[in-house]
């Protein structure tokens, strides 16, 4: 019998130490749970190392492990329980800030709430939430930051606003919220004898208060009665969603969400919990899982009980309940109530103003359909959206086809009589005398039917495409957004495009012909204020979004003279030198002259090995053949600057000076393409022993390549055209003045 109690702690703490997936949280929770035994602790670790092969052999303990890290962890003297500790309890009167407390409303597990009353600035009454929070636990401090921010952000009248947050001073936190007077959303409706109707319209601001959270990214997971309060009477009624304290964000900022989202935690109310909750295999919780709870809500303002009927289930514990809730075949609303005894039935009536005949009558139809499509098992059937449920209660509450129920003639027609009474009846008195009245009406009919089933034909291709249309969304944003930045960038506004592409980072595009040309605005402008590291980024995702391209295509454009200086600018010589290669092996042999220069320019700004000097035999004849047709007069620039540039690196300095002395003349050569020639001769004067020349010619090099290009104090600042020839000519010139 020991052996097997034994067993079964390791297990348990095994699956609770392999739901940390912080390493230190769980080499905190091993430290503690093994103190006095380090063998233990040993044994445990190796144990989690081969975890991927052990894992089946635990699942079936996984039920009570939150209660035993609770029991394990409480235990230990260096963590006393938060029970225990005297500071944690408040005497009613207290003042803490500005609230003085009147009376306690109620306490849970993370603290006690109470009725406050505030002096100043303003005179009321406000719920305040002290958090019992040991300052050791990590899991307790985020909880109370989760419901915080997610209370924070949210503005809606249907959900409970945060006015004050602080800090007692024992440690503990608190915040002020405003006070709710209300009871149960189930409770009022059953003490008001609301009827079908009005809990319908009650549950719509439900609805909506969940969708508004949705919106905010805020996921609530635990929606049930105690949580929805309803004050008022008539038309006065609201209603105030609470409790957001194990609350997900979707994409969340909250560096503590994991240790409230664990992998496999239990978290919730059994009874309102969807299927992927409890099921605990890793699944992503997403919003859907609040429309099942909200399921589970409305099935019981209809019938007084919940899908599952708990009483009526094996003393099996949390595996029976969450067995019963992945297998078990729930009955409809209406089937429910026809279980019901006799007195049980009458009493449920009257909680509604109406007998049991009318009850059954109102919900069996549209309200089953809408409740079942909710509880879905299979969360891609459920509805899509909070909205999506409340619009189609709407629909009831209007008499029009609600979405859950699959249209047929009968039924369209039955929804058209009841939402078009008098014109029907009119009509059908007109019948009887003349024709004409029938035509209407059919004519009206017909175009309805045509409408719904055009919605279904709509509605099955929507959920076929849905992945594909959000995946789609995602990457259509991102590209959007980062386009934008180009833009503003080229628009001079700084200051906007940097914040915007601190939301958007430029990883999260996917390589595609549009994001290349981003991407290369992008680096350009980042290129010409020196901000290399972000520069060569740009352009490595840029080599990825054009990687499909032909390489002639990518020969003849700016992609690689762009690429090697900001790698060398950047100080990445070894980046630079694995550029050379890729080049050389995807664009050799080059098939004219102006991919010829541009291979030479990109490859030779620094020096190259014998190899790769013979690879670049065939592109350096490309050029030589192209000015050896200019027989008297200047060389073209740029392929002489190229030329000069392969046998400057080979050594050839007279070859050097004899293309330059040519080359220099050209009419149309640029500046920074003739400064880039003379520090060219210039160094192969030297090399010569032509040392005057070679003074005179860095000197004249020099005044161009180091005077200023781009105002960098002025805020409206643009991309410097051909920035990369100044960048390659003041390399050239950087090792000409190392060189002795």
């Amino acid at each position: 019998m020991e052996s097997s109690l034994n067993q079964e702690v390791d297990t348990l703490i095994f699956e609770t130490a392999l739901s940390l997936e912080d390493e230190s949280l769980r080499q905190e929770f091993l430290k503690r749970t093994f103190k006095d035994d380090p063998k233990g602790q040993d044994r445990m670790e190796r144990l989690l190392e081969s975890a991927g092969e052990a894992t089946s052999f635990f699942l079936e303990a996984r039920e009570a492990r939150d209660q035993l890290a609770g029991g394990l962890v409480g235990e230990l003297p260096q963590r006393p329980a938060v029970a225990d500790d005297p500071s944690t309890t408040v005497e009613l009167g207290a003042t803490i800030g500005d609230y003085r407390l009147l009376r306690c409303l109620g306490s849970g597990g993370s603290g006690n709430v109470y009725e406050a009353e505030q002096a100043h600035p303003v005179k009321r009454r406000v719920a305040l939430k002290i958090f019992h929070l040991d300052t050791e636990s990590v899991l307790a401090k985020a909880r109370f930051d989760i419901e915080r921010q997610a209370l924070a952000i949210m503005d809606h009248p249907n959900i409970a606003k945060v006015l004050d947050v602080g800090g007692f001073h024992n440690g503990n936190p608190y915040f002020v919220l405003e006070l709710v007077e209300g009871i149960p959303i189930t409770r009022y409706c059953d003490e008001n004898k609301l009827d079908i109707r009005q809990r319908i319209e009650l549950f719509i601001q439900v609805c909506d208060a969940i969708q508004h959270a949705h919106s905010k990214r805020i996921i609530h997971r635990d929606i049930k009665p105690s949580n929805v309060l309803v004050g008022g009477s008539g038309n006065q009624r609201v209603t105030k969603v609470i409790d957001f304290s194990i609350a997900k964000a979707v994409v969340a900022d909250y560096k503590v969400q994991p240790l409230i989202t664990g992998h496999d935690q239990f978290i919730g109310t059994p009874a309102y919990m969807s299927p992927e909750q409890v099921e605990m295999i890793g699944i992503d919780i997403d919003t859907r899982s609040d429309v099942y709870s909200l399921g589970v809500l409305f099935y019981e303002l209809l019938t007084s009980a919940t899908p599952l009927d708990f009483h009526k289930l094996p003393n099996s514990g949390m595996s029976g309940i969450r067995k019963a809730i992945l297998d078990n075949q729930y009955l409809k609303p209406s089937t429910r109530l026809g279980e019901f005894s006799a007195s049980e039935a009458q009493a449920i009536a009257d909680a509604r103003g109406t007998d049991p005949v009318r009850l059954l009558s109102s919900i069996k139809g549209d309200l089953d359909w809408i409740v079942m499509k909710a509880l879905d098992k299979d969360r891609n059937a459920r509805y899509e959206t909070a909205n999506a449920l409340m619009l189609d209660l709407k629909r009831h509450l209007d008499n029009k086809p609600v979405a859950a129920r699959k249209p047929n003639g009968l039924y369209t027609f039955t929804k058209f009589v009841r939402r078009n009474r008098v014109p029907f009846f009119s009509a059908l008195a007109a019948i009887l005398s003349i024709l004409f009245g029938f035509g209407t009406s059919t004519t009206l009919y017909l175009r309805e039917k045509a409408a719904l089933k055009e919605q279904e034909r709509l509605s099955l291709e929507a959920e076929r495409s849905r992945d594909q249309e959000l995946r789609l969304r995602r990457q259509a944003q991102s590209r959007a957004n980062v386009s934008y930045a180009a833009f503003l960038l080229g628009e001079g506004k700084v200051s906007e495009a940097d914040e915007l592409l601190q939301l958007n980072p430029l990883v999260s595009i996917e390589p595609s012909k549009e994001a290349s040309s981003v991407f290369r605005t992008l680096g350009n402008w980042y290129a010409t204020y020196d901000r290399w590291s972000e520069a060569v980024e740009c352009y490595r995702l840029m080599a990825q979004a054009t990687k499909m391209n032909r390489a002639e295509e990518i020969l003849r454009g700016t992609d690689l003279l762009v690429t090697a200086p900001a790698l060398l600018k950047l100080g990445d010589n070894i980046g630079y030198e694995k550029f050379r290669q890729e080049t050389l092996a995807r664009h050799l042999p080059v098939s004219d002259s102006l991919q010829a220069e541009h291979i030479l320019k990109a490859c030779l700004i620094t020096k190259a090995s014998p190899q790769m000097l013979q690879q670049l035999e065939g592109a350096a004849a490309l050029c030589e053949k192209q000015i050896n047709e200019y027989v008297e007069g200047p060389f073209p620039a740029w392929e002489g600057l190229s030329l000069s540039l392969y046998y400057y690196r080979k050594g050839n300095f007279a070859k050097v000076i004899e293309i330059g002395q040519r080359t220099i003349f050209s009419p149309n050569i640029r500046e920074i393409c003739a400064a880039a020639l003379r520090v060219l001769m210039a160094v192969s004067h030297r090399e010569l022993g032509n040392l005057e020349e070679s003074k005179a010619g860095l000197e004249s090099a020099r005044s161009i390549i180091r005077k200023p290009r781009v105002d960098n104090t002025n805020e409206e600042k643009a991309i410097f055209p051909k920035w990369y020839d100044w960048e390659i000519a003041s390399l050239l010139l950087a090792e000409a003045e190392k060189t002795p």
